[in-house]
């Protein structure tokens, strides 16, 4: 009993190179669709920024940031049983006891801010646009407090501020381009 395996089908030179011919052309089709495809839509996705803000600065705490306050152009940390003012560019100006601050430290909040695991927004009446998205703020979850002041945005998290300047070149390739609110926070 023979096997099919045994017996060799003989291909001509010719029809061979014509097999192979097909198959590099195919692939090479495929290829380059693949290419102009991702071009077209997977690369501009990814050159179009979801938030008109971009990362300015940010600064390391001596531990985990249990609130934010903004006062003037101060920034209030507090992180366990002392509050530490910052300048706005995260200099350390002033460490104190907790009890002693003289000023309430609570997670708060700049009005018309909200967030959630998928980064922050603002809201203004129905609409609702995203400031920061979860890329940039790293662990949404970990936020402990938002303050919003003219063009920046004061976010902490974990042992961690960060400072966001709103961008308007940025603005116009977003969701904030079609705003037609006099945005409080730009």
């Amino acid at each position: 009993m023979e096997s099919g395996m045994d017996h060799k089908a003989a291909i001509s030179r010719r029809r061979f190179l014509q097999l192979c011919g097909s198959v590099l052309a195919g692939a090479s089709i495929v290829g380059v669709s693949g290419i102009l495809l991702h071009k077209r839509w997977g690369a501009s996705a990814e050159a179009l920024p979801s938030s008109p803000y971009r990362l300015v600065s940010s600064f390391r705490t001596p531990g985990d940031v249990e609130a934010l306050t903004l006062v003037g152009d101060r920034l209030l940390v507090a992180i366990s049983d002392r509050v530490y003012t910052y300048d706005r560019l995260g200099n350390l100006l002033e460490s104190r006891l907790r009890q002693a601050a003289g000023e309430p430290v609570a997670s708060t909040h700049s009005p018309g801010i909200t967030y959630t695991d998928e980064g922050v927004y603002c809201t203004e009446g129905e609409s609702r646009r995203l400031l920061l998205d979860g890329e940039a703020l790293g662990d949404a979850r970990a936020v402990r407090g938002i303050q919003v002041s003219r063009d920046k945005v004061f976010v902490a998290s974990r042992n961690l501020v960060s400072t966001f300047q709103y961008d308007k070149a940025l603005a116009a390739k977003t969701a904030c381009a079609g705003c037609g609110v006099d945005c409080p926070f730009a």
